[in-house]
């Protein structure tokens, strides 16, 4: 043991002697069992990378587990939006998707609801008998020049006037498609055309059953009709159209004309004679295709629009109603009106087959137990007729719409342009527009129709 002075000077925190093993061998034992417990510096590191390795693989797991659901969270999201700005568009544009059974508006019937209503007189003044009052045009065009204070067409302010075309409420869009039967010669199917309403289409689709039914398709004039078909043809002919509202064709139908004259004129150095919209730019910002389309609006009422030179493009916005006009020049009519364009490959086959006094006879008409072969028409046609101004290229047509949402004059005098059409069609599914209602019923538009309607009576 230590002596007493060597234990006054140890320190207190020596391990005492009772600790230390005894003997030889039981230091050799303790020495062994350290080795045996304690690891070796190899055996740490394997065992610390192994550690890591786990760690880290756990860690890039939870890591791609979060952004996957970020990244699922995201896209769902997306799809979210995507699917209500398409619902949203469909119903801000038509508000008119048809239900399994479309609606059938035949020219003779009134909606008595009171986004149809109109002030006494003033409905009968536009489209007395279903068919518009082409005299009342020049007053239309003037109401909607006050709207935007604009000049009047005989102004001698600078920049050539064409005037407005005489045939601008009165005409056809390139005549009618017919489809006769082969073994029924009174069996005869007239469809109307309108431009910007589902017209290529159509016209498609009509060529499709043709076929399959072994008719004979036509693309005539009116006068063509007349000369086509005797008068028992003509007693038993059906004739329909498809319309749809008629601002929003207006504005779809200024994207069809301004993107042909575009695509016109661009590689041409100098293009004389255009009116003064056409040197606003498309193709900077949103803000000058608004700007561009305003000034459009403004040149249609001041007249100055050569609609002799570009009459394939202007003819798209003319209004709708102007084909009853037309058909009464030669004593024909309407016999039904599908108000919507919206999914046209399934609502028009439903639309015929239920429609048509002959279709609808055949589609009950058996034979041995099944129904002809021209009963089968296809629950959905093919697609086709999709013009290239349908994905909007420009910008231009999203910029009109945007400046309609406005309400300003320029909707307004739209409103006013396209009387005729909510006077004459009223079985759209959304009614007159709001704004519409308000220029419809406003003094100004009721004294100024009624007036003229007057004034032309005596």
């Amino acid at each position: 043991g230590l002596g007493e002075q060597e234990k006054s000077r140890a320190p207190s925190t020596l391990v005492p002697a009772s600790k230390f093993p005894k003997t030889f061998t039981q230091m050799q034992q303790s020495t062994q069992k350290r080795r045996r417990t304690v690891p070796t510096a190899t055996q740490s590191t394997k065992e610390s990378k192994k550690k890591g390795n786990s760690s880290s693989f756990l860690k890039c797991f939870l890591v791609c587990c979060f952004l996957g659901t970020l990244l699922i969270r995201f896209f769902s999201s997306q799809m979210e939006l995507h699917v209500s700005h398409m619902d949203s568009m469909l119903v801000r544009e038509e508000r008119d998707l048809p239900a399994k059974t479309p609606r059938v508006a035949v020219s003779q019937h009134t909606n008595t609801t009171e986004n149809y209503s109109f002030v006494a007189g003033v409905k009968q003044a536009l489209c007395g008998a279903g068919i518009p009052a082409v005299s009342l045009g020049p007053v239309l065009f003037e109401l909607a020049r006050k709207e935007m204070e604009a000049s009047d067409v005989t102004s001698r302010s600078p920049g050539k006037r064409f005037g407005i075309p005489t045939d601008y409420f009165n005409g056809g869009f390139e005549g009618a498609t017919l489809y006769q039967d082969r073994e029924n010669p009174n069996f005869t199917i007239m469809y109307v055309r309108i431009w910007k309403c589902g017209n290529d289409q159509i016209r498609s689709m009509t060529r499709e059953i043709s076929e399959m039914w072994n008719g004979t398709y036509s693309e005539l004039s009116f006068t063509g009709v007349i000369e086509r078909l005797n008068l028992a043809q003509l007693e038993n002919m059906w004739s329909y159209t498809v319309i749809r509202d008629p601002i929003y064709r207006f504005l779809s139908a200024y994207n069809e004309a301004d993107f042909r004259i575009i695509r016109s004129t661009r590689k041409q150095k100098t293009v004389v004679n255009m009116p003064p919209y056409h040197t606003v730019p498309y193709d900077r910002s949103e803000k000058s295709r608004k700007h561009r389309f305003r000034q459009f609006l403004r040149d249609l009422v001041e007249g100055r629009l050569d609609f002799k030179r570009w009459k394939f493009a202007y003819m798209h916005f003319m209004p709708m109603s102007r084909v009853l006009a037309r058909l009464a020049d030669f004593h024909l009519k309407l016999d039904a009106v599908l108000p919507s364009v919206i999914n046209l490959t399934t609502t028009w086959p439903l639309f015929v087959s239920k429609t048509c006094p002959e279709i609808s006879k055949m589609m009950n008409d058996k034979k041995n137990g099944e129904s002809t072969a021209k009963t089968r028409i296809p629950l959905e046609m093919k697609l086709d007729g999709q013009h290239a101004t349908s994905k909007d290229p420009l910008g231009i047509y999203s910029a009109a719409k945007a400046v309609w949402k406005e309400g300003g004059p320029e909707a307004r005098a739209m409103c006013i342009l396209n009387a005729f059409d909510y006077a004459c069609f009223d079985q759209l599914p959304d009614g007159i527009p709001p704004v519409c209602r308000d220029v419809y019923a406003s003094e100004g538009f009721v004294h100024a129709v009624i007036q003229s309607t007057t004034s032309n009576q005596i």
